[in-house]
């Protein structure tokens, strides 16, 4: 009694298979429609013979569609997994993937490494496609040698025999290291026998060799996890999301990247997603990005996180209206630790012009950034922040006095008297006031 599952894209060729198999003897032949048909399968019982997947065949469910697009491995080997899960998939099971139009060998490797065993290159007639499933249907009584061994390698690994087919996929994989599929059993039977520094080897080698390979960066994530390498961890999370940019990739590197600052006390993994995010040409990445910011602001705890943080403010300026409450918390603990004498002034004139940015007229970030200047001899660049904010119609005593400091020392003596007559209407006992008019009065005597 043998048992088919067919996931196929279009309906004339799923009654096509349907004949195919019924014509080999194959007794339950089942052929869903959708992605939810697909996964109901799953709890039906019996164990499979054959599965027959269309590249185009979208397996994920309603509730977790990602938009077009073909199915990427781990989305297959999550759904295969939950088959020897229930126990309908067996290591004598057959998978046969029929690729898409126009696509060859070069686009074979998320099949490959899932460790499909035929693969159908779809021809331009229908009748082609029909002989090929009737070869491959036919494969199934008569394997190949390499078949043959595979699905031996295989019964070995799900019996526990992890020795037994550490050795022989080992062999095969030492014969032909582009062999993905033996090099990916090979490194999960070591990581079975807790070999795991020779499994880290395997994977590298691997992932050098395949670097489109999504499964083994998910592996080699997973390792260095537990081997605590979170720097080794965001750099293979980083390869992966650009390879399969998801929101799940996405949120998985976004918290290697804090595990990361939190290890080694700088933000250098944020550094990294957002070198992925920049190369990532979709709608939702500039979403991503602001989501990243905002997280890596919030958990900023020493001088290299914030001058990690302020480079990549500086390099998407359009997030800063986002970031307003960032940026304020981040000012407030860099001037803290600048009183402290462990933030440099550098550091601390950035922080204040980013705020600026977003907020023209904020007291405490225009005093310091005007003081700064002065200090920096960058005048110009204070008297900017002062026109902005008195063109955005700010009013503040902090905002008068920086306007007279600046004035006094260029020798603009109307505008400084302007300004500290404005601010002592504002805060009419603040000795400021008296300290500028003086200095006002020994300009103008002087």
């Amino acid at each position: 009694m043998k048992r088919a599952l067919g996931l196929l894209y279009n309906k004339d060729e799923r009654m096509m298979l349907r004949s195919i198999l019924q014509d080999n003897n194959f007794t339950t032949v089942a052929l869903p429609s959708t992605a939810d048909e697909a996964w109901a399968e799953i709890g039906k019982p019996g164990q499979l013979d054959l599965v027959v997947f269309d590249e185009r065949f979208e397996i994920l469910r309603t509730a977790q569609r990602r938009g077009a697009g073909l199915v990427s491995s781990l989305e297959l080997a999550e759904y295969f997994e939950e088959f020897r899960r229930c126990e309908r998939y067996s290591p004598d099971s057959v998978i046969c993937v029929v690729m898409g139009e126009g696509r060859g060998p070069e686009h074979s490797l998320p099949y490959l490494e899932l460790g499909a065993d035929l693969l159908l290159y779809r021809p331009l007639g229908t009748k082609d496609l029909r002989e090929k499933m009737e070869e491959a249907t036919r494969s199934l009584n008569d394997p190949s040698p390499t078949l043959k061994l595979h699905r031996a390698l295989r019964r070995l690994f799900e019996a526990g025999d992890f020795a037994g087919a550490r050795e022989g996929f080992g062999r095969l994989f030492a014969l032909n290291p582009q062999d993905l599929h033996a090099g990916l059993f090979y490194a999960k039977s070591e990581i079975a026998l807790g070999n795991i520094g020779q499994a880290l080897l395997t994977l590298e080698q691997l992932d050098e060799l395949h670097p489109g390979s999504l499964m083994t960066k998910q592996i080699l994530i997973e390792l260095y996890g537990e081997a605590g390498r979170p720097d080794r961890q965001i750099a293979k999370a980083v390869g992966l999301l650009a390879l399969q940019p998801g929101a799940r990739y996405f949120e998985t590197t976004l918290a290697l990247a804090d595990t990361l600052r939190q290890k080694e006390g700088h933000g250098a993994g944020y550094h990294q997603l957002f070198d992925a995010l920049a190369r990532l040409n979709l709608p939702h990445a500039a979403e991503w990005r602001l989501k990243a910011l905002i997280d890596f602001g919030r958990r900023i705890a020493s001088v290299q996180d914030a001058e990690v943080f302020l480079g990549l403010v500086e390099q998407h300026p359009e997030a800063r209206p986002s970031l307003r409450k960032c940026l304020e918390t981040l000012f407030e603990s860099i001037t803290q630790a600048g009183a402290q004498g462990w933030a440099p002034a550098q550091l601390q004139c950035r922080a204040a012009g980013h705020l600026l940015e977003v907020e023209t007229g904020h007291p405490a970030a225009l005093t310091l950034f005007t003081e700064l200047c002065i200090e920096g001899d960058a005048r110009e660049a204070a008297w900017k922040r002062i026109e902005r904010a008195r063109a955005d119609k700010r009013t503040s005593p902090e905002l008068y006095a920086a306007w007279a400091k600046l004035a006094l020392i260029d020798g603009h003596l109307k505008d400084a008297s302007d300004a500290i007559h404005a601010g002592r209407r504002l805060r009419p006992n603040d000795e400021i006031w008296d300290l500028l008019a003086q200095q006002w009065r020994d300009k103008h005597e002087g």
